[in-house]
């Protein structure tokens, strides 16, 4: 009877340990999968809020200064990631860099812009970045 006893505590206890070592192994994988699906939705939304922004405004200068552009940049800043957006009174573009961690997205930023555009483009998005259309690969 004790044999048995021990012998299921046993089995519970490598099942729990089995359980946890995969948690600990996949979370931080897990999460920064979670925030890529996170970005890129973001990224894109700005096209919408841009042709709000221009339906309202008239145009879209300032646009990068806008309720719906400071959104992402702190959501983004929050994760240290960089975010830069450029406009004039016709065009915007924003930019943003991906988790380093993500191999898939090692040395590519995503871009959009108010032509409609949404890009995975080689390079990196930082201060020297100075567009108002995406760039093409």
């Amino acid at each position: 009877m004790k044999i048995k006893i021990i012998t299921r505590i046993l089995e519970v206890g490598i099942i729990l340990f089995i359980i946890v070592f995969i948690y600990i192994m996949w979370s931080p994988y897990a999460k920064n999968i979670e925030y890529d699906e996170g970005i890129k939705p973001e990224i894109a939304g700005l096209r919408a809020s841009g042709e709000l922004y221009k339906a309202d405004k008239g145009s879209f200068f300032d646009f990068c200064n806008s309720q719906e552009a400071n959104k992402v940049r702190i959501m983004l800043q929050g994760e240290n990631l960089k975010f830069i957006c450029d406009d004039n009174e016709s065009e915007w573009a924003a930019c943003a860099n991906n988790f380093p961690t993500i191999k898939k997205y090692k040395g590519i930023y995503h871009c959009a812009d108010s032509k409609g555009e949404f890009l995975d483009i080689k390079g990196t998005c930082d201060e020297n970045w100075k567009y108002t259309q995406c760039p093409k690969n």
